[in-house]
């Protein structure tokens, strides 16, 4: 009588073992920092967009002093200055990341 219990507790034991290797697996990684974004070199007065919304003066957002906290993902940055678009670009920023967007703007002399 006890050869049958062992049979089904070994079969039982060995069939557990076979399940458990065969289950799929997810990683979810929570916590990590939020992707930032710098404008190095805007002028003063210019103005940041992000996905159409005005965040504010893009000359604040140097990298030094303050960086702009970002959603994960794709968006569109605009900086215009004096009603003009002078930078556009379509970025992607992952968690940690700090996007850097390094402008040459040319300065004007007055005569």
């Amino acid at each position: 009588m006890t050869r049958p219990i062992y049979f089904l507790l070994i079969l039982a034991l060995a069939a557990s073992t076979l399940f458990a290797c065969g289950l799929p697996t997810t990683n979810i990684n929570v916590g990590g920092e939020r992707p930032t974004l710098a404008v190095i070199g805007a002028p003063a007065a210019s103005v940041l967009v992000i996905d159409g919304k005005s965040v504010g003066d893009a000359s604040l957002f140097d990298g030094t002093h303050q960086t702009l906290t970002l959603e994960e993902g794709f968006h569109e940055v605009t900086i215009m200055k004096d009603g003009t678009v002078f930078y556009f670009e379509k970025i992607f920023v992952s968690t940690g990341e700090t996007k850097r967007i390094e402008l040459q703007v040319p300065k004007f002399s007055r005569e």
